[in-house]
């Protein structure tokens, strides 16, 4: 396993930390009180000090940007989904005229948290795919 493949490892556990956080918390305390557990989110920015990357050659480049239009796609996926759900949540069905300030800001949260989750995940597929599961 490549120092790229541990780098996603640690942050796809440290989103599901995260996410599994909140939702414990959600009912509890609600939304914007369960918020700050995403704090948890940097440590996964501590993969490139704990896992030293060597040079990259082509075909991680070309995995890593494949996962990267991936995470893209989904990302984007995740804020139209979010807008077009809270429209039609809000004011199409509850008939409101405001939504809370809190649930713009947590689309914006999901789909940055999409956008890392996905784009480790994808990593490991893509590696596990071409190299047979084995580090090349």
């Amino acid at each position: 396993m490549n120092a790229q493949q541990k780098q996603a490892w640690l942050v796809v556990i440290v989103v599901i930390v995260s996410l599994v956080g909140y939702l414990l918390l959600l009912p509890f305390v609600g939304p914007k009180a369960a918020g700050p557990v995403f704090g948890l989110l940097g440590f996964a920015g501590l993969g490139p000090r704990i896992f030293r990357r060597k040079p990259i050659d082509e075909r991680d480049r070309s995995i890593h940007k494949e996962a990267a239009l991936v995470a893209a796609g989904v990302s984007y996926g995740i804020f139209v989904l979010g807008c077009i759900g809270v429209w039609l949540i809000a004011f199409g069905w509850l008939r409101q005229e405001q939504i809370a300030v809190h649930l713009l800001m947590l689309i914006f949260v999901f789909g940055a948290i999409a956008l890392v989750f996905v784009h480790s995940v994808t990593l490991l597929i893509l590696y596990a795919r071409h190299s047979g599961g084995e580090d090349a």
